[in-house]
């Protein structure tokens, strides 16, 4: 049974060649490394997941309930174009062109950091001021490079940029 390992530092899914693996990552396996990233930073999710110690009310569970669940259907379709891009250059192998698969994970990537400022924005007005501050620094100033470091590990930080509106999210740049 092969294992994948993620290394922390690079978010890099590969072989564990300590255990002697020989199958490569799938598409999916690789997609969801980078959406580990994502759902973690998603301030929804990091405020239920706190809901007791914030001492969210049932209307706030409801509504960061609806606000996750929202976020996560809104970006299926990107994650499963990503998937087929991911899954042709890997079946393709060296002979693959791997422009397709560029151009899915820029428009990925934006519509992420868009949809990841749109859920923080939206949370912070669901929260009160002492909630909002519970919650930790990487949920409070979300990175806009969801492959940089780990929450919680040395990098730069920074605002996430992008439409703050709900409404905005799914236009050009």
């Amino acid at each position: 049974m092969a294992m994948n390992r993620v290394n922390q530092r690079s978010l890099r899914v590969g072989l564990d060649e300590s255990r002697g693996n020989i199958q490569p990552a799938t598409a999916k396996t690789l997609v969801d490394t980078f959406l580990v990233r994502f759902n973690r930073q998603n301030a929804a999710t990091a405020a239920l997941a706190r809901k007791d110690s914030l001492a969210l009310i049932p209307s706030q569970i409801a509504a960061l309930t609806a606000l996750r669940d929202s976020s996560a259907d809104f970006m299926k379709p990107q994650i499963d174009t990503l998937i087929i891009e991911v899954d042709k250059v890997q079946k393709a192998k060296t002979a693959a062109d791997i422009t397709a698969l560029n151009t899915a994970i820029r428009t990925f990537t934006v519509t992420a950091v868009r949809e990841q400022t749109s859920v923080h924005d939206s949370v912070r007005k669901i929260l009160t001021d002492v909630q909002w501050s519970l919650l930790p620094d990487y949920v409070q100033n979300p990175s806009a490079n969801l492959t940089g470091p780990a929450p919680g590990a040395a990098g730069r930080g920074g605002g996430a940029g992008g439409a703050g509106a709900r409404s905005g999210r799914g236009g050009g740049l």
